[in-house]
């Protein structure tokens, strides 16, 4: 989940070259609740930010889909809003390779799996 079209049609097209199934949503209003790992921008130019989106998914879902913040604040600002929610934050810009790592990463310690 990203605002910035350009960004998230880059960010999608480098999962989908890496095999992953993509689905893809620039807002809350667009949220897509049936996935395995959620990526989602921190400030989603709404009222909603990208943890207000997780918290959502995972209500639907039912259990804690793995999830990763990326976000352009400083990431201990961020870290302090996630008052202990399960998420990875990821500073922009960012790398291929911290993606990956941290989407295999936040794939091993699924919590709560159905």
């Amino acid at each position: 989940m990203e605002d910035d079209n350009n960004v998230l049609m880059a960010t999608a097209a480098l999962l989908e070259r890496w095999g992953c199934e993509v689905q893809t949503a620039r807002s809350a209003q667009g949220l897509i609740t049936d996935c395995d790992i959620i990526v989602a921008d921190y400030d989603l130019g709404t009222a909603a930010n990208g943890l207000d989106c997780i918290e959502n998914i995972r209500a639907a879902r039912g259990w804690d889909v793995p999830a990763l913040i990326v976000t352009s604040r400083e990431v201990e600002v961020v870290l302090e809003s996630l008052q202990g929610a399960e998420v990875s934050v990821l500073s922009k810009p960012l790398r291929p390779s911290e993606l990956r790592l941290n989407l295999l990463s936040v794939r091993e310690r699924r919590v709560n799996t159905p």
